[in-house]
């Protein structure tokens, strides 16, 4: 239909053509006509009969002309129009035909289609069987996989309770045998202390029976001599003195061998007996601290005391040896793996030692554990910051904002992420947030001050940053983008002593003595400028603005080749300092420079 309505629309397009073709032809006769009247009418009067002749005779033959034309153009646009709607009825008719074969298709198609749907929702059905039958499976072997570890931490419960209950038994054991040690070494010393009673009683009966001796020889004695006395008068002086002579020598061998009874008695005390028992018990008491001592070497960790862990790691970490105290941790976890405290050291080493991906999968392990607690959450921001994973990280520091709403730490880090992921209207707010908490808080003011220098509002930007130097007058970045916005605002004086202030407190801030430098170039200090500028490139040489400031030093002082070279430095450095020379003032004497224009149109 639509070719037929085409072919109609070119045929009616043609007719037109053909009817202005033949008015235009008409016209241009008829005016052909009229100049030919006009040119001859000056000699109307004397052609008169014989311009009538020929009037008439090309009036008759233009007429004819015009009727055979018209008959002709008739006759054309008869065959034309015969032709066009031959050729429109049969175009009409393919397009029936074409109608016909289409619509078969159509129908054919859609049979195809009922088809195919039947059989992809008889798929689907299979697939929903399937995908349920998965499902059965899937929770069957996840059912058994769980029973399965269930009955592995059971029976390594079971085993490290065994373990402990005989190492308790064990334990009490030796206590045990310990005791009774003890216990017959009391029983010895208790049977010794009789013996010595008994030996003691006996050995003074001894004596007493020896006394007794004595005194009866004595007794005898003096009777003999009684006896002898009457008889032998005059040899008992001599007798006497024998006999005392021998009582001398009785008494002083009875104190001798009393002495030497007595001494026998010493050496036989408790506390000699004792000795002798306790070097038994102190020797296998040293027999059983050995076995002890070999089992603790064998099997350490029998022994093993979280406490001791713990120490040691922290040892370590003293030392810098983060590797070894990593491994002290990890062996604390495996007698405690529920201890929460323990992954958290674990993860501050593991951050220490610039491990951030494995420090915030040991955080996780914390989560589980205490998943409301804001710290651990703060401190995995902290980490996912420094992997620069700051999606992960602004997710961390909002969930810390929603349990702890009045810190204002975690406000400042909220916003340096959103700042991060170019959200700066964001990151805004929440550093407006920070500082209704704290309006005294300086890193805030310093960042809300930036984005609002990133947004053009440069003077309220230069407010946050005088707010924040007097509340802290030792901080070099507030003092650093103080003068920045200075130098925006073409406060290049007041811009000078705020990088002064910077160099004071950094003396090594490359950057600060570069402004510093240009703002002495626009107060006209040029000489002061130049020494600014060649520390700053002391200290980086690969810092563009230093070049363009020492460029436009150069040019204002009328040293343009050098001016140019520096610049010409500035731009390979950072090519934003292109756009910078077009627009800047100080060039504009330099636009019919060659050199000058190479460099700014590269």
């Amino acid at each position: 239909m639509q070719e037929c309505t085409t072919a109609k629309s070119e045929y009616v397009t043609q007719l037109v053509t053909l009817q202005d073709s033949a008015k235009s032809q008409w016209n241009t006769i008829f005016n052909t006509l009229k100049q030919l009247e006009a040119d001859f009418s000056p000699q109307l009067s004397f052609l008169e009969t014989q311009i009538k002749i020929k009037a008439e005779g090309v009036q008759s033959q233009v007429i004819e002309n015009l009727k055979r034309i018209g008959s002709d153009l008739s006759s054309q646009l008869t065959t034309l129009q015969g032709q066009l709607t031959a050729e429109a009825q049969q175009q009409l008719q393919q397009i029936q035909s074409a109608q016909v074969v289409f619509q078969q298709d159509i129908q054919g198609l859609r049979s195809n289609l009922a088809s195919e749907t039947q059989q992809v929702k008889a798929a689907q059905a299979d697939f929903q069987q399937t995908v349920q039958s998965l499902k059965s499976s899937l929770a069957g072997v996840r059912d058994q996989s769980l029973a399965q570890v269930k009955a592995i931490e059971l029976e390594s419960a079971t085993a490290l309770t065994q373990w402990q209950t005989d190492l308790q038994a064990r334990q009490a054991q030796t206590f045990q045998e310990l005791s009774g040690f003890s216990q017959q070494i009391s029983e010895r010393v208790r049977a010794l202390e009789s013996d010595i009673d008994d030996r003691k009683t006996k050995t003074q009966g001894e004596l007493q029976q020896i006394a007794s001796d004595v005194v009866s020889q004595l007794s005898n004695l003096k009777a003999s001599v009684q006896a002898l006395q009457q008889e032998t008068q005059q040899s008992l002086q001599t007798t006497q003195s024998v006999t005392t002579q021998k009582l001398s020598a009785l008494e002083t061998e009875a104190q001798t061998e009393k002495a030497q009874i007595l001494e026998r008695l010493a050496s036989l005390t408790p506390s000699a007996i004792a000795s002798s028992a306790v070097q038994d018990l102190t020797a296998q008491i040293q027999t059983l601290t050995d076995t002890l001592n070999r089992l603790q070497t064998n099997h350490p960790k029998l022994f093993a005391d979280i406490s001791d862990y713990v120490t040691q790691a922290e040892s370590f970490r003293t030392a810098g040896q983060l590797e070894a105290a990593l491994q002290s941790f990890d062996a604390a976890l495996e007698l405690q793996p529920e201890n929460a405290d323990l992954w958290v050291q674990k993860a501050s080493t593991l951050s220490e030692a610039k491990r951030h991906e494995d420090a915030v999968t040991a955080l996780n392990k914390v989560l589980d554990l205490r998943p409301d607690d804001p710290d651990i959450w703060y401190q995995r921001g902290q980490y996912l910051k420094e992997l620069k994973r700051y999606d992960g990280a602004l997710s961390a520091f909002n969930r810390v904002v929603k349990i702890r709403p009045d810190d204002a730490k975690v406000w400042l880090n909220r916003g340096l992420m959103l700042e991060r992921l170019k959200r700066n209207e964001d990151a805004m707010d929440s550093y407006e947030k920070a500082l209704e908490i704290n309006p005294d808080y300086p890193e805030a003011l310093v960042n809300r001050g930036a984005i609002l220098g990133m947004l053009q509002r440069h003077e309220d930007a230069l407010a946050a940053f005088d707010k924040a130097v007097q509340i802290e007058p030792q901080d070099t970045v507030a003092w650093m983008n103080r003068g920045l916005a200075q130098e925006v605002l073409d406060k290049y004086d007041e811009a000078f002593q705020s990088f002064d202030k910077v160099v004071q407190l950094n003396p090594d801030s490359h950057k600060a003595w570069s402004h510093r430098g240009y703002a002495l170039v626009k107060l006209e200090r040029y000489p002061e400028a130049m020494t600014s500028l060649e520390t700053a490139e002391q200290l980086n040489p690969k810092y563009a603005n230093t070049f363009y400031s020492k460029a436009v030093c150069h040019i204002r002082n009328g040293q343009v080749d050098q001016g140019l070279e520096h610049l010409e430095q500035a731009v390979e450095l950072n090519p934003r300092y292109r756009e910078n020379a077009r627009s800047d003032p100080d060039f504009y004497d330099l636009w019919e420079d060659e050199w000058f224009r190479d460099i700014i149109q590269q």
